[in-house]
């Protein structure tokens, strides 16, 4: 029960916290805008490669570096060349862009059921391919897997930490086997003379993971991520499938990482690359132009992702805890993962697009960003793909209830020693 008085006392308690915050992002921010702006102006290929190399040789992640697209649009933001009149229009333009092309994703979720003794846990990962041919004429799926094999040394803090991990790497696991099965199932599509096929993963394909060191096993986690992300990318490329990892609200600050590489580090704590491409977050903070004025709509315009469908320049990863806790996703050429930001809507900032380097270096890059836009207009801002594996693969509330009652009715059927706390039972009566 929330106690609405004592509630507004706390939070005004902390409001000198929040506006301290928001001073110090905002000082931030006007920094990040003056970099960027820097970046553009000057921008030289070599000079930033360099400055790249050098913070990787002394061991700091530089966060990303600018693909050859920042020389060749002399800009960060890249613009959607597409205007509609009516939503009639934008939706004629997704379907010719989606008519007989195939896309898919893949999403998961979770239940990790400590009420039970011994502690189990189910996942779940629905699909949903669609090859646009005729009205309801997509595949949906479901795999699923109930996970027994906790530790029983470890106390109960450590077994439920230990749960938590080992459920959400399995999920992500049976997510990546599921895309990678999509992407093989494509594979010589340019034989049969079929349009580009497009693989879509609800999140980042830059896992950065840091589970408790209490952990027994707590080293072996980043590698077990990267390895499947590695196994996803390589058969992206292998099958010449693009995957791209979709997120909607992202933290990332890798941009802001190589602007403070460029100009010396230690400037940023708070800022996060969506702050510097949302032209909202511009306005409010009130950013100066060089002369000192406020930044007009065209300089806005020209620094932000104004417009629905722009994008920024392609530029690949370079991020903390990625580069040595993944060294195995460099090859001889670059490295295999990159990202663009795409403005997917007009109300909230862009979202983020992880891909593999590949799909830049085969010219494939606008292709890909325009299936993208266009399964966003069918899903009213979001991929549409993600949606619909998203609601096939919820566990419900009441899903938990019954997956614990079938897991029991099991158990005892073959006198297995296994049992629900009161405190569960009490939980479900009251709710």
């Amino acid at each position: 029960m929330i106690l609405a008085g004592k509630v507004d006392a706390t939070i005004k308690g902390k409001l000198e916290d929040l506006e301290r915050f928001a001073r110090e992002w905002r000082q931030e921010l006007r920094l990040g805008v003056k970099f960027l702006r820097s970046l553009v102006d000057k921008s030289d290929a070599k000079k930033i490669e360099a400055a790249v190399k050098q913070s990787v040789r002394s061991g700091r992640a530089p966060g990303a570096l600018p693909s050859a697209e920042l020389d060749q649009h002399r800009a960060i933001v890249h613009r959607f060349g597409c205007r509609w009149r009516s939503q009639e229009e934008a939706r004629q333009w997704s379907k010719d862009i989606l008519y007989k092309r195939v896309t898919f994703a893949a999403d998961g979720s979770q239940a990790v059921i400590e009420d039970l003794w011994p502690c189990i846990a189910f996942v779940q990962v629905a699909t949903f391919e669609n090859p646009h041919r005729e009205a309801g004429d997509y595949r949906k799926d479901v795999v699923n897997d109930l996970i027994t094999s906790f530790d029983p040394a470890l106390d109960d803090d450590q077994r439920q930490l230990q749960a938590e991990n080992d459920v959400k790497f399995r999920r992500f696991q049976l997510e990546v086997e599921s895309l990678v099965r999509f992407i093989e199932e494509r594979r010589g599509w340019r034989e049969r003379k079929e349009r580009l096929p497009v693989a879509f993963f609800d999140g980042s394909l830059l896992v950065s993971l840091s589970p408790p060191h209490t952990l027994p096993q707590a080293s072996r986690w980043q590698k077990r991520y990267a390895e499947e992300i590695e196994k996803l990318v390589r058969a992206s490329r292998e099958a010449f499938v693009p995957v791209v990892g979709y997120i909607g609200q992202s933290q990332a600050r890798d941009i802001v990482r190589l602007l403070d590489t460029l100009e010396g580090g230690g400037r940023f704590s708070k800022l996060l690359d969506v702050h510097l491409l949302n032209p909202l977050f511009l306005d409010e903070a009130h950013v100066p132009s060089e002369d000192g004025r406020h930044l007009s709509d065209k300089e806005t315009r020209d620094l932000a992702l104004s417009g629905w469908g722009d994008r920024t320049i392609f530029f690949h990863c370079l991020r903390e805890g990625v580069d040595d806790g993944r060294a195995s996703l460099f090859d001889d050429r670059d490295l295999l993962i990159g990202f663009v930001y795409l403005q997917t809507n007009g109300v909230d900032g862009p979202a983020r697009l992880d891909m593999p380097s590949w799909v830049y270096q085969e010219r494939l890059l606008e292709e890909v960003v325009d299936v993208v836009r266009a399964e966003c207009i069918v899903g009213n801002g979001y991929p549409y793909p993600i949606e619909a594996a998203d609601a096939a693969s919820v566990i419900r509330a009441i899903d938990r209830w019954s997956l614990a009652e079938r897991v029991l009715q099991q158990a005892r059927k073959r006198s297995l020693p296994l049992g629900l706390s009161r405190k569960m039972l009490s939980k479900e009566r009251r709710r």
